[in-house]
């Protein structure tokens, strides 16, 4: 297992005290079969995929699907850019049977895309975004004069393509922060995936007193990072008492690099 280390710095805080709607709701359509896709493929290779939309309402539904890009940071940006302007972007890669459908009251439609990948030097991974969008039905009844607002619902599917057998993990840690907020005080981290595949780590933090004795192992829950993405996590540290301690802080990929960095830590208290 191979551990990359990044620069030892101290941390000093005074405590003062994927636009992924859920997968069903009530009505309208959803989706059925998650809404994240990820192949592992080569180049040249031809991937059949599938979307299953319910519907389910007691009318027909009309129902636009398209492409586009996906991009965020953590400062919060998020962009669904057009179609192919990402660099790794793979949705020039996907064929849709359809621009439009019609899916009958109660029913699940099986919406089938094909991604046909290039036989260019592909290395690691790519990823776009297919939309499902309930167009909804034009109010008759409205009264003249009168101003109709309507709300339409979609959700992103993330179309995730690797090219097997190439690629390399990579991971920065941009900044470290503790701060404190709204009374609660936390371990702010914002991080880069500088690799070329797709990432999903799991951070945890290991925390020593002055006497060497382990304080505390904390955790975040895992988010998704793709090349040149980047995310801002939180780990809680009310159950921490003030005082100086090392800590270690480490970012699990599921590859067999791991990075971490070692922290210099004072809780100050009033």
């Amino acid at each position: 297992m191979i551990f990359k280390w990044m620069t030892w710095f101290s941390l000093v805080v005074i405590i003062c005290v994927i636009i992924l709607l859920p997968t069903s709701i009530k009505g309208g359509i959803s989706i059925i079969n998650n809404l994240t896709h990820e192949y592992e493929s080569s180049a040249g290779n031809f991937v059949e995929g599938h979307i299953d939309i319910q519907n389910n309402g007691q009318n027909d539904q009309f129902v636009r699907i398209y492409k586009t890009d996906y991009f965020f940071d953590y400062l919060g940006t998020v962009d669904y850019g057009l179609p192919g302007t990402n660099k790794r972007s793979n949705s020039n890669w996907i064929i849709l049977n359809s621009d439009y459908v019609t899916i009958p009251a109660g029913e699940i439609l099986k919406f089938r895309y094909n991604i046909a990948i290039p036989t260019d030097s592909l290395i690691g991974t790519y990823w776009s975004i297919i939309m499902v969008e309930a167009i909804p039905e034009p109010d008759t009844t409205q009264q003249e004069g009168l101003v109709n607002i309507t709300s339409s619902i979609r959700y992103a599917i993330q179309i995730i393509t690797t090219i097997e057998n190439t690629g390399t993990p990579d991971l920065e840690f941009i900044n470290v922060e503790l701060l404190e907020e709204n009374g609660e005080k936390y371990l702010q981290i914002d991080i880069l995936n500088s690799g070329s595949l797709f990432l999903n780590p799991f951070l945890s933090l290991d925390i020593y007193n002055d006497k060497g004795e382990k304080s505390g192992f904390l955790k975040s829950s895992k988010r998704k990072i793709y090349p040149g993405t980047s995310i801002r996590q939180k780990i809680d540290l009310m159950e921490i008492m003030p005082g100086k301690y090392q800590a270690l802080l480490v970012a699990d990929t599921g590859f067999d690099d791991v990075f971490g960095i070692n922290l210099s830590m004072e809780l100050l208290t009033y």
